[in-house]
């Protein structure tokens, strides 16, 4: 087996963002206090929470419904981070399916990010409490999911329409938003385990939180591990549709190769290395190539989440959040497939060379894993991601507000 490396290593600084208060509007859409109540009533105390998709207080996003998965539903679900909870929501791309990274500049080295409307994830927003993510894939482009541990999960938000007027031309198909948890008091455990024909899947996670009325705190980690799939463990990947009257889908780059020889190179003649002879025109070689190549990716995963809030009066409060990830994938590709040119006996001094009687030249079709000796390679993916937040928050009068905050964030 062979095993090819590539690790990201970049820093990146957000940069510091002042955001003040717009008049008549007010950052990123506070709840305001219900109706006054009957006498008899009893007293309601609200909390402010973040509305995505909006800048005015008790305004609704204009447009589809926002999309929401609570925190009962976090807990039904039991998803073990935040793209298998995703995988419920039927607007995303990974509705019902296993989310993994896409090819990017080479298999699963691409972005492990949302995406809606069957649209590249970069059309797509990621955020984390209303705030930007940094990117994290080789290329870079985009951020990729935040993997905040299941247990500091309040819920996620989606704005299915494009929310470019709001966030920019990188949510034109919509915004993700994953909403952490700010106030918890004790310890909070969770486990979880499954396998199946030849694999498994478990994680396992802690939360420690203190509310004291006027501020909190919230410490959050966890683990997770997957084993991974090859296409040759599952029956159902099926390539080869001719017992029903479809199609061979296998691949003609095989070990046994087959040649395309002057002067037309279109009709071709699979070799029998076992007799040293070649078929009639037009017959192939079919072979599975993606038998050892991985369906899905074996995963290790750890996430630590940091967040802590205080009101210094009645009027301000200031807070901070930290998240940090590391996350290591092993996947396996198939060989690269090879086409040779060469001459034939008789035009060449290589006593290899092997051609239909008559040929000149030729060229030869076939899987370099046959020079290697193996059906695989193993692509190495290592992120190691870090989202900083830190700011306060100011009532002022007449109803307004002001956010001082800034963000760093490095991969």
């Amino acid at each position: 087996m062979f095993r090819v490396g590539r690790s990201t290593r970049q820093v990146g600084l957000s940069g510091t963002a002042l955001m003040a208060a717009m008049f008549l509007t007010a950052g990123s859409g506070w709840a305001q206090s219900s109706p006054s109540a009957p006498q008899d009533a009893e007293d309601t105390t609200l909390d402010e929470f973040v509305v995505t998709g909006t800048s005015i207080r008790g305004v609704p996003p204009t447009g589809s419904n926002l999309i929401s998965v609570s925190r009962a539903d976090i807990v039904t679900q039991g998803g073990a981070n935040t793209p298998d909870l995703s995988a419920s929501i039927p607007q995303l791309s990974s509705f019902n399916t296993a989310p993994q990274t896409s090819a990017g500049t080479g298999p699963g080295l691409g972005s492990f990010a949302p995406a809606l409307r069957g649209l590249p994830a970069t059309a797509t927003l990621p955020l984390m409490n209303g705030r930007r993510l940094v990117g994290a894939g080789v290329q870079v482009t985009n951020p990729d999911y935040p993997l905040i541990p299941n247990l500091a999960m309040e819920r996620i938000e989606v704005v299915a329409d494009g929310a470019s007027s709001i966030y920019g031309s990188d949510a034109v198909a919509g915004v993700v938003n994953f909403i952490t948890r700010k106030r918890a008091d004790g310890v909070e455990l969770s486990a979880s385990y499954g396998v199946a024909d030849g694999y498994y899947a478990g994680n396992i996670g802690a939360l420690f939180g203190k509310d004291w009325g006027t501020g909190s705190f919230v410490a959050a980690y966890q683990f997770s591990e997957n084993d991974n799939i090859t296409g040759g463990e599952r029956d159902y990947r099926v390539l080869d549709y001719t017992p029903w009257g479809g199609v061979d889908a296998r691949s003609t780059a095989c070990a046994e190769p087959n040649v395309y020889p002057f002067p037309s190179y279109a009709t071709p003649y699979a070799y029998q290395s076992a007799t040293d002879t070649f078929g009639a025109a037009g017959t192939l070689n079919r072979c599975d190539t993606g038998a050892g190549a991985d369906l899905f990716p074996a995963s290790t995963i750890h996430a630590g989440f940091l967040s802590a809030r205080q009101d210094l009066n009645e009027r301000a409060t200031v807070w901070g959040e930290v998240l940090y990830s590391d996350r290591h994938d092993d996947i396996q590709v198939a060989p690269q497939n090879v086409f040779v040119y060469m001459y034939c006996p008789g035009f060449t001094t290589n006593v290899n060379a092997r051609c239909p009687a008559g040929g000149i030249h030729e060229f030869v079709y076939f899987n370099s894993g046959q020079l290697l000796g193996t059906d695989n390679f193993t692509n190495t993916n290592d992120k190691m991601v870090g989202n900083s937040s830190f700011g306060a928050d100011f009532k002022l009068p007449r109803d307004l507000n002001l956010s001082v905050y800034g963000t760093v964030d490095w991969a």
